[in-house]
């Protein structure tokens, strides 16, 4: 069935796919989902979703490079690289549990000031969501609770200090690796940290530190100062190799002798 250049199902509450020229774009309600590659590189410019809206498909909005705005206020399900490569996308604003991989990649990279993100009751960005892509501004939802490996890989941002969510737990190995972040700050709710990047410092509490669960096993080589234990923003306590980190890991889990012990610090001399 085709309505407006759209293709239905038979039940009229899927999208099969689009084969119009692109302009803007009414999904009417009743719609319940959105079939992957439906969309994909379509010249579309405006999109309003339905209220009865509950997923989107691999792909469906890949390439579709003259879309600025996203807005999709009720729970949706997204599947990987959904939204990839949007490059004109201004205003995110999207009600979701999971951002998939490579979501929203090298999204907004040619706007001219980047990315507004708005996210709601997100709980996990997956690996690589928004690598490569450009962002003003992002608003993380206190419902966030973990940031995957590469989840903004070489993506650029309009500021260089980033104060995650206060329930966040889990922060995986290099989530804002090759960006143009300096600093971030973590609450006391943490639990996992992995390394980010050489130029990244990653500021946490003593109680934090003192609290973690588990910090991964970071490789003895990375020796540059990425961590600053601090009371406050302002009183600083001291810095941390990655050497010195995972050192007192080990001996908290008393899984070096003393004389592996000695040999370490024998490397941070």
């Amino acid at each position: 069935m085709i309505i407006n250049d759209l293709y239905f199902s038979d039940k009229k509450d899927e999208i099969l796919a689009y084969g119009g020229q692109g302009g803007d774009i009414l999904i009417p309600e009743g719609v319940k989902s959105i079939s992957s590659n439906s969309f994909t590189a379509a010249s579309v410019k405006e999109i309003v979703f339905p209220e009865s809206l509950e997923c989107i498909g691999k792909d469906a909005f890949y390439m579709c490079k003259q879309i600025k705005n996203i807005y999709i206020p009720n729970k949706v399900k997204l599947d990987k690289e959904t939204f990839g490569l949007t490059s004109k996308l201004e205003k995110l604003d999207i009600n979701c549990e999971i951002i998939p991989t490579s979501c929203f990649t090298t999204s907004g990279t040619n706007s001219p000031k980047g990315m507004e993100i708005t996210l709601r009751n997100t709980k996990i960005i997956e690996s690589s969501a928004f690598s490569e892509s450009f962002i003003n501004r992002i608003n993380f939802p206190d419902t966030l609770k973990e940031i995957e490996e590469d989840a903004f890989l070489d993506a650029k941002f309009n500021k260089t200090a980033l104060v995650l969510p206060e329930n966040l737990k889990i922060l995986k190995q290099g989530a804002f690796r090759g960006t143009n972040i300096t600093d971030i700050y973590i609450s006391d709710n943490i639990e996992f940290i992995a390394y980010q990047d050489n130029n990244i410092l990653i500021h946490l509490s003593q109680k934090a530190y003192d609290k973690l669960n588990y910090l991964y096993p970071i490789p003895l080589f990375f020796d540059d100062k990425c961590f600053v234990i601090e009371d406050g923003i302002d009183e600083l306590l001291g810095k941390l190799t990655f050497k010195e980190l995972n050192k007192k890991y080990l001996e908290k889990e008393h899984m070096i002798s003393d004389l592996d012990k000695n040999t370490l610090l024998e490397q941070d001399k």
